[in-house]
């Protein structure tokens, strides 16, 4: 007995076969809001990462989605997880006997199956611009083309090993840009792209300006070390913002910068390939401060001072905040800094 397009559907995920699926969905309907190409490229992107990470089957599971706040809370679909990774990506279906009418992507949903919430996930994302029957305002279309003549002038790069100087021209000219796309701009491919990118190169041109900072924090700290607390105490509120502008670094760059296995003197940032050096002073700076700043906001916390209130306070994470309540006067002529 010939098969049915729903279970056709079901075997194309199971065996991650993404040319069946493109045969078997409906040219004239939209999955996801998407029009039938953009989702196959998506589900194809989807496919991809699951091989990448070992899996070779995907079994579907039941489920619902149990986000509460959405619109399609309680709405019935699959999960399929692959076979090796226990990656998990999700889906909620509209369904007959025989066809899938509409699919969309769920990143609340829950079979019943224990450790759902703890599996690593696979998501696929349409953004606004990409939906059927998107139509861009005249304002949008201004900031795509902008975007894009932002992207399209990275290319020129290609094939050239990108140093922070190269990149500098760059970000100058489309800092502007940048600040101004934010949520939910984002919601949009081309901008959001943009964003992405831009962000991206910023962390890997502030590397050097940061690793002057810290080697100068660090000289500072070696001057009062053998000091008194109250010389640390002003080390670490001056230094306070350079910290977090290195941990922010820290934190991103291994996302961004992907070593390359034939080039110890480089890596890439996507597809462009960037000089690579080792900044051993951010990475000193880093662990002293964090490791005194933490020591010293344990000490002098005032989170049970009865004037503070009930409910969480960011403030309770700033070390100024807690000396200024104790009363505590760091002007020191003896230190210069």
């Amino acid at each position: 007995m010939p098969k049915t397009k729903k279970q056709l559907v079901f075997q194309a995920f199971k065996n991650l076969d993404i040319n069946l699926l493109e045969v078997v969905l409906d040219e004239d309907k939209a999955y996801n809001a998407a029009p039938k190409s953009t989702f196959i490229e998506k589900v194809k992107v989807a496919f991809e990462e699951f091989k990448k990470r070992g899996d070779t089957r995907l079994t579907p599971y039941s489920g619902t989605c149990r986000n509460s706040l959405c619109e399609n809370y309680g709405e019935p679909g699959f999960a399929f997880i692959g076979n090796h990774s226990n990656s998990i990506l999700s889906f909620l279906f509209e369904t007959t006997d025989e066809e899938v009418k509409d699919m969309a992507y769920c990143g609340s949903f829950h079979t019943d199956r224990e450790n759902d919430e703890s599996r690593p996930t696979i998501s696929i994302h349409v953004y606004k611009d990409e939906e059927a029957n998107f139509s861009p305002s005249p304002e949008l279309q201004i900031k795509q083309q902008k975007s894009l003549k932002a992207l399209a002038e990275l290319e020129r790069f290609k094939g050239k090993t990108i140093t922070h100087s190269m990149i500098a021209p760059w970000i100058a000219e489309y800092q502007k840009l940048y600040g101004k796309y934010k949520y939910p701009i984002l919601s949009f491919s081309i901008l959001a792209d943009f964003r992405t990118m831009y962000y991206k190169f910023l962390q890997f041109y502030k590397q050097p300006e940061l690793e002057l900072v810290s080697e100068k924090a660090l000289n500072d700290y070696d001057w009062i070390a053998d000091g008194s607390e109250k010389h640390l105490l002003k080390w670490l509120l001056k230094y306070k913002e350079s910290w977090e502008e290195c941990d922010d670094l820290c934190r991103a760059i291994g996302g961004i910068v992907k070593d390359d296995p034939e080039d110890d003197s480089s890596a890439y940032i996507r597809d462009f390939k960037v000089v690579k050096k080792n900044y051993e002073h951010i990475d000193r700076f880093g662990s002293i401060y964090g490791s005194w700043y933490f020591e010293m906001l344990e000490k002098y916390d005032t989170a049970d001072f009865d004037d503070h209130g009930e409910g969480w306070d960011i403030r309770l994470y700033d070390l100024g905040y807690h000396l200024k309540r104790r009363g505590i006067d760091l002007d020191d002529d003896e230190v210069p800094f």
